[in-house]
Formats: structure tokens, C-alpha cells, sequence
């Protein structure tokens, strides 16, 4: 059990470290064959600026960094601002294999006054679909972790969306920071 731990830690720790290395870059056609992680701007940043490079924003105006980051973050993470609906979110996709398989979604997230959404979805036919989400409920740093099987066709995309708050009253931001994108 002891060597299974370590090479599970050894390799948390390169993922964490890969993730906020400055010259990290986005592959924007990943081979969907070819390893587990596909999405490589996990961090937000670029050579020690931050970037949403690899990423596309519904709403850059609600799109800001932060130099706030959770444990073995960066400098920056992302900061989603809260909208009166629908929600301001960025999200980046990528090409399905035909069949079917798992998905997995690693990040770092927190809310201030208004809770976000982390969602995985698929693209078919340019209808995109959120397949399965869930909220980041918690006010300081918090991982989350959700997985789904997805059944994709020929052309089809899946992917990942980091999605702000509702509100109609007050003004909240959602924060992300080191956002893994794995297919199983």
C-alpha cells in the first residue's frame, strides 16, 4: 500500500506542478486517442501573466483574475462575476471519439456571494448540452471533482464549463484555479 500511495502522490504533485508551469501551452486539437489530460491552461496563466488562452468566455466583461490561488496554485486564478442571468461561464472543448466513455473534472473554486456551476458538456451538431454539474458551494478554497460517462458520436465535442452566479440583487464572483479536464 505504502508504494502505491507515494506513486499516487508523485504524480498528484506533477499534475499540480505541470499545471502551473509558465510555459504551459494549450494543444487546441488534443489527440482524443492519445493520453487522459487534455486540457493543459489549467492555471490561467502564461508566463506569469494571467491568460484565458485555450479557453472561450460567454462574457469577457465578466471575466477577471485575481492573485488569490489555493494550495500549489499560480499567482492568478479566474474570477467569474455573477450575472441577473444567464450566467456569465467560460468553457473549452474537445474532439469525441465515436463511443463511449468516462470524463473528469478536477478544480479549485470558491464563491463569494453567489455560487458557480462546474459542468461537463458535449457539443453535437453546434447544440451544446450540459451533461452533468454540480455547485461550488464553499466560500474558501475547495477541490471539487465530478465525473461522467458520456456515449459521443462521430464529430461530436465534450468538455468543460466554469460557470458564475446568478443574482438579481447583489453582486458575487466565482474563483477557479487548476481545472484538469481527464478522460478515463
Amino acid at each position: 500500500m505504502g508504494k502505491m500511495q507515494n506513486s499516487l502522490t508523485l504524480c498528484v504533485i506533477t499534475l499540480l506542478l505541470l499545471s502551473c508551469r509558465d510555459d504551459f501551452t494549450v494543444d487546441p486539437e488534443p489527440d482524443p486517442t492519445n493520453g487522459s489530460a487534455i486540457l493543459l491552461n489549467s492555471s490561467f496563466e502564461l508566463g506569469g501573466s494571467p491568460t484565458l488562452q485555450g479557453w472561450d468566455a460567454s462574457n469577457e466583461q465578466q471575466t477577471t483574475f485575481l492573485q488569490d490561488t489555493p494550495p500549489d496554485g499560480g499567482e492568478w486564478c479566474l474570477s467569474i462575476s455573477s450575472t441577473p442571468g444567464p450566467a456569465a461561464f467560460i468553457e473549452a472543448l474537445f474532439p469525441a471519439s465515436s463511443g463511449t466513455r468516462g470524463y473528469k473534472i478536477s478544480v479549485w473554486g470558491k464563491y463569494l456571494r453567489t455560487q458557480g456551476t462546474i459542468s461537463i458538456i458535449q457539443r453535437s451538431l453546434n447544440n451544446t448540452t450540459i451533461r452533468s454539474s454540480l455547485s461550488v458551494q464553499d466560500t474558501v478554497w475547495t477541490a471539487y471533482v465530478l465525473i461522467d460517462t458520456l456515449t459521443t458520436a462521430s464529430g461530436d465535442s465534450v468538455g468543460v464549463r466554469l460557470s458564475g452566479g446568478i443574482t438579481e440583487i447583489s453582486t458575487g464572483t466565482v474563483a477557479y484555479d487548476i481545472c484538469l479536464f481527464e478522460r478515463l
